[in-house]
Parts: C-alpha cells; structure tokens; sequence
C-alpha cells in the first residue's frame, strides 16, 4: 500500500468515526467532498449511512444550516448520484444570495 492509499485508507476510517459520533453534516460533508476529490469512487459511500445522514439533515426549503453546509452538502450528494437534492440545495444557495453577497 503506498502512502496515497494509506492516506485515504485513515481517512475513510475517519470519517466512519465522524458518522458514529454524530458530527455536524458540515464535518462530514467536507471530509466526503475531499476524499471524492481525491480520487476515492463514489461506491466506497453508498456502503454507509453518509448520504441517508445528509439527505435526513436537508431542510425543506433545500438547503442545511447555510450557504457553507449547503454547498458542502449538495456536492456531496450530486457526486453520490443525488441530484434531485443536489440541486435544491443549489437553487437554496441561490434564493440566499442578497446583493450580490451571503
């Protein structure tokens, strides 16, 4: 295993401590974003509770806690195939924004 795999590897355990502990949806939806990034396929995710976690935290209106969580979170969701949700957060995001700012 080279330092690559060992890397994502840690912190794919990291983030089924983060799930375990109940952690903000923003701590795991960074982390998720990050490791999806990284290269890690959106398959490793589905075997979880990550999307059912997010999907369960998504307000009615479309987005979470705010614009950050929000876009962390539609990210996240839109890379595991949720796209439904991944685009209400966007038009969320969008209905937030006031003057050209947050």
């Amino acid at each position: 295993m080279n330092k690559h795999d060992a890397t994502l590897t840690a912190l794919v355990q990291t983030l089924g401590d983060h799930l375990s502990r109940r952690l903000p949806a923003r701590r795991l939806a960074t982390l998720s974003g990050l490791l999806l990034h990284a290269g890690l396929p959106p398959e490793r995710f589905r075997e979880g509770t990550l999307a059912d976690r997010l999907l369960f935290e998504q307000r009615q209106d479309g987005g979470w806690v705010d614009v950050e969580d929000t876009a962390w979170c539609s990210f996240v969701l839109g890379r595991l195939g949720y796209k439904d949700s991944e685009y209400a957060g966007k038009d969320w995001i969008r209905s937030e924004r006031n003057l050209g700012a947050w």
